[in-house]
């Protein structure tokens, strides 16, 4: 192997690595952590386990499709290799569109939250995610639908997934409309619905800060008038309650609005990896213009979002950097 290929596999392994160890270190950070184990952040499990299959499945095998050059598993699990990446790139976007809805309907109907989201109704959303994902992945390719036309040989298969109109190597040919239908289904339409609900999430999330730092303001400004009030009616226990209510209230919205800014910084790294890649899908399947470097670095930055996830946990949201903590000291 040349010194190129060496350094290209290191790096590629790096990532491959860190994508493994993170995403299986916050599955356990929810499963074992009581003040995470909610009903809503089995769709960050569903997330994470995406995003380790990616890596398992996906980025190990183009890493040695990478640096070796070639293709050296067969056609046949080629295409399982395919089906494989668009099925957790459709699960990635969808767990995170559920991910949004369940913090909008967090934030905007408190009160109706728990009887809304219990752990039966995310279960089965979160089934109809993957079967989803898998309908439009697997059915297809398996079917050749996606393709123009069969290849000549069998030994000879893509270099990227979806990189099926270089004809120097006799690949398959994507199929214009599968293109646009999988990169619609998969990416365009559930981005387009994401943030537009993240945008009222937003909204209601400053909304709920504004009202802290009223109510905190009017509490300070009363409390010299409260103090002797409840001198002389003698209602330190009432008091005590209303306070106790109040502060539990704040830092109730407190923390719905650092996920929502969580989840919103989650959605911009999610865009910023994988719009490039849908973008060039689309447009190489018509003009067949796309280089395959550009289509391979943009894939792969795809592929980097996988790691990303756990980072961002870590870093914005203590509670899941305690849990981590944890995990990581046992």
């Amino acid at each position: 192997m040349s010194p190129e290929q060496i350094l290209l596999g290191t790096i590629l392994s790096f990532f491959i690595i860190t994508a493994i160890l993170g995403n299986i270190l916050v599955i356990i950070a929810i499963m074992t952590d009581r003040n995470l184990r909610k009903s809503g952040n089995f769709f960050l499990v569903s997330l994470a386990l995406a995003d380790t299959f990616v890596a398992c499945f996906v980025m190990t095998f183009a890493m040695f499709n990478d640096v070796s050059g070639r293709w050296q598993f067969g056609p046949e699990f080629c295409k399982l290799w395919m089906s494989a990446d668009v099925m957790c790139s459709t699960a990635s976007i969808l767990n995170l569109f559920a991910i949004s809805l369940d913090r909008y309907l967090h934030i905007r109907s408190p009160l109706h939250y728990d009887s809304w989201v219990d752990h039966h109704r995310v279960l089965m959303v979160v089934a109809a995610i993957w079967l989803m994902s898998a309908l439009i992945s697997f059915l297809p390719i398996q079917l050749d639908w996606h393709t123009l036309k069969t290849p000549k040989t069998t030994t000879s298969t893509s270099y990227y997934i979806n990189n099926y109109y270089n004809s120097n190597n006799n690949s398959l040919e994507l199929n214009p409309t599968y293109a646009v239908f999988s990169s619609a289904i998969s990416f365009f339409i559930p981005c387009i619905a994401m943030t537009l609900i993240y945008f009222r999430l937003h909204q209601y999330a400053r909304r709920h800060v504004i009202k802290i730092k009223m109510s905190n303001k009017s509490s300070s400004s009363s409390a010299p008038l409260t103090t002797t009030a409840t001198a002389v009616a003698n209602n330190n226990h009432t008091l005590t309650t209303l306070t106790t209510a109040t502060t539990t209230s704040s830092q109730y919205k407190t923390s719905d609005h650092k996920a929502a800014v969580t989840l919103g910084i989650i959605m911009g790294v999610f865009l910023i990896c994988w719009a490039p890649f849908f973008t060039v899908n689309v447009v190489g399947a018509f003009c067949r213009c796309v280089p395959n470097l550009t289509f391979g670095i943009f894939t792969w930055l795809g592929y980097v979002n996988s790691t990303m996830n756990p980072v961002i946990y870590g870093i914005f949201n203590r509670q899941f950097r305690d849990a981590f903590q944890r995990v990581i000291a046992i």
